[in-house]
């Protein structure tokens, strides 16, 4: 990122300091504005500087990734800060990367993330008129006092691995989103609205609406280049999305490194057929390439697990805090000056899932029950089964409400296959975005199809262009045609030429009739399985919680990933001292 923090409150602003030198963070610049404190960290593992002073009154500091012009650090922040007049929807539509951008002008601070607030900034006011804004949701968390959880918001972190919308699982500490900026005046905290536009692109046919997308993406990536070089790592696997990463750096004469990780268990999830793919990809284009380590034996250590909480904040939970996961990053040589992926590359094609839908639009309920809602999350997950109607509720509620501030066209409860994609982009947004901000602590770390010049054009794009992966295949070939000589293994599976799939279809069918026998079919079949010590020894520690097996059965938890990520935010909200749980209401939805 590096981190940033800002508060008018000296206490609150020491907290954070402590905890910030304690996990390595030395580096920073302070600036005051009256009685606000701006404290600016460098990041971990990289020189480079994040604030620019033009005079008194005018300075500017940037956390996340951010490239503007074709120049990153501190030449991009002096030509935002010298554009600022064109306002922040220019800037926001025009900064390449996923960001946090604080500017003084005169006697006032504002300060505004990417426009879809992939990189997160987080904000907290009492009622006393105390208040903090950070991109360290742990930092932020502990300066504030004791917590109270939302528990309804709680389980959406968990099983839908992120939050839709401003609110957070710990009442006061809300999202910074991208419709919005924060004023800071007078040593008071005001946040702002931004009137939400996105952009509409018209074409005649599948071959313009390619095109057209394809002069965006050499646009977008030899700005990335101007700005990095060939200094860049990408993480390869064997499916489309990195390989579109790959094939558009190839277009504009960008030579990045490869690196793959081998993990050892479910939670990595990673493969042999991906690695093979990748092993290829570095020998056909004479690449250098990092493997790296993920084994981890992931036995519950609660010591170790609470000095990772430490070191790394709510990104700890990544792989299940794997520990060298996190040496991967804590030093490599040479250490990149950016690190990319393929995350958000899902949105250039649609998702086999409406394959199963006969109808040409769905629900927002049946989003909610059949996509939204993992499998083994039921009736039984929960101690009551009230709670469970009131969460499907709640998440339907706050998807509505979403869908409204974001334009999507919804016609009776329904979204069609084509206005699809931009509604689960909603879900995606908060899902998809872990990687890129954890990475932002140690260099730069960005995800192309995220940004906002690339990410926002897809909206345009109906579904039978995305239909079985046709349009990211044309990209990819208009890119860098020789990358597709190169087997494919997407989706954990060997990649074949799609064709009319009745099974899928007919499933489609027999699930919109049967919901509740395939929730409890999966749930069956599951826990007949037999249970890896790993999820006995998460399950075991769920078990002894006073606050959360107030409503969630820990017994009724299955798959080595739902069980380890929820012991994982369970002992956060431990080590943050919150001790009372709330439901969520109108307002805080």
């Amino acid at each position: 990122m590096g981190r940033f923090f800002i508060s008018n409150n000296e206490e609150r602003r020491s907290i954070d300091l402590n905890l910030n030198k304690e996990t390595g963070f030395h580096s920073k610049q302070t600036k005051t504005i009256a009685k606000t404190t701006i404290d600016v960290y460098k990041k971990r593992n990289i020189e480079h500087e994040n604030v620019f002073v033009m005079d008194d009154d005018h300075f500017i500091f940037g956390t996340g990734t951010y490239i503007y012009k074709g120049s990153k650090g501190s030449s991009a922040l002096k030509g935002i800060l010298e554009d600022f007049k064109k306002g922040i929807p220019f800037l926001q539509d025009h900064v390449i990367g996923q960001f946090a951008i604080g500017i003084k002008w005169g006697s006032e601070l504002y300060l505004f993330t990417d426009k879809y607030n992939v990189y997160e900034v987080f904000y907290q006011i009492d009622d006393s008129g105390r208040w903090s804004v950070s991109n360290a949701f742990y930092n932020l968390a502990q300066s504030s006092g004791s917590q109270t959880v939302i528990r309804e918001k709680f389980l959406e972190e968990v099983f839908q691995v992120g939050i839709m919308g401003e609110e957070t699982f710990l009442k006061g500490i809300k999202k910074l989103m991208g419709y919005q900026y924060i004023l800071i005046s007078n040593n008071s905290l005001i946040v702002e609205e931004i009137q939400y536009k996105k952009v509409s692109q018209d074409f005649s046919s599948f071959e313009e609406c390619v095109s057209i997308y394809k002069d965006k993406v050499k646009e977008v990536f030899g700005e990335i280049k101007s700005a990095f070089g060939n200094d860049i790592v990408l993480d390869m696997t064997g499916g489309f999305d990195s390989r579109a990463i790959f094939s558009s750096f190839n277009a504009v004469d960008c030579k990045v490194r490869l690196a793959y990780g081998i993990g050892n268990t479910n939670i990595t999830n990673t493969k042999e057929e991906d690695l093979n793919i990748v092993k290829q990809f570095a020998a056909k284009y004479d690449r250098d390439l990092h493997l790296m380590n993920w084994e981890h034996n992931y036995e519950f250590d609660k010591r170790y697990l609470e000095k990772q909480l430490k070191q790394y904040g709510i990104h700890y939970k990544i792989y299940g805090a794997n520990s060298n996961y996190f040496k991967e990053y804590e030093s490599r040589d040479p250490y990149p000056g950016l690190f990319v992926n393929g995350d958000f590359g899902e949105n250039l094609k649609a998702r086999e899932w409406l394959e199963e839908i006969p109808m040409n639009s769905i629900t927002l309920k049946k989003i909610i029950k059949d996509y939204h809602l993992p499998l083994p999350v039921n009736k039984n997950t929960f101690t009551k089964k009230e709670y469970y109607e009131k969460y499907t509720s709640y998440l339907y509620d706050q998807l509505n409400k979403l869908v409204k501030k974001y334009n999507i066209k919804v016609e009776n409860g329904k979204v069609s296959k084509d206005n699809f994609d931009e509604l689960r982009q909603i879900f995606a947004r908060s899902m998809d975005n872990k990687l890129v901000n954890f990475r932002n602590e140690f260099s730069y770390s960005l995800v192309p199809f995220g940004t906002t010049q690339l990410y926002e054009y897809m909206f345009n794009v109906p579904y039978e262009y995305r239909r079985n992966s046709r349009f990211q295949m044309a990209l990819i070939k208009e890119m860098d045609e020789s990358v597709m000589d190169i087997p494919i293994f997407s989706h954990t599976k060997e990649f074949k030429e799609p064709t009319f799939n009745a099974k899928k279809y007919i499933k489609g069918l027999l699930r919109s009739k049967m919901d509740n026998f395939y929730q409890y079919y999966y749930s069956f079949k599951h826990k007949n399985k037999e249970t890896s010590k790993i999820e006995e020894e998460y399950r075991n520690y769920l078990e002894t919680s006073t606050m959360v097996t107030k409503f969630l059965d820990a017994g009724s938890l299955f798959t080595e990933r739902l069980v380890v990520r929820a012991a994982l935010y369970t002992l956060l909200l431990e080590n943050i001292n919150a001790d009372t749980i709330e439901e969520a209401d109108k307002d805080t939805q």
